[in-house]
């Protein structure tokens, strides 16, 4: 198991590569990938299927705009999953 983890890291940081080189292809296929792992995150957090939804694509505007400053790919998923934990409680405590 550890194994396909470290494939699926080393995959996603060459994606992270490609969107930093303005190849928007690149960012559909990493959108595609890691979709429905944070969207069930958000809902777990939100327990509102449509507030996860806005949630979620707050968060991949806000990824699509800063991963030019992520200077280490391979901690992608873990910074990506930050930003959704941190908008999440922010639409949270506006409620």
């Amino acid at each position: 198991m550890k194994e396909l983890a470290v494939t699926e890291a080393n995959y996603l940081a060459g994606l992270i590569r490609r969107v930093q080189q303005n190849d928007s292809d690149a960012f559909a296929e990493l959108y595609t990938l890691t979709y429905q792992r944070q969207y069930a995150y958000a809902c777990r957090i939100l327990r509102d299927e449509r507030l996860a939804q806005d949630a979620i694509q707050e968060m991949y505007i806000v990824v699509f705009q800063s991963l030019g400053e992520l200077r280490e790919p391979k901690f992608f998923t873990t910074w990506m999953t930050s930003i959704t934990q941190r908008i999440c409680f922010d639409m949270r405590r506006k409620q």
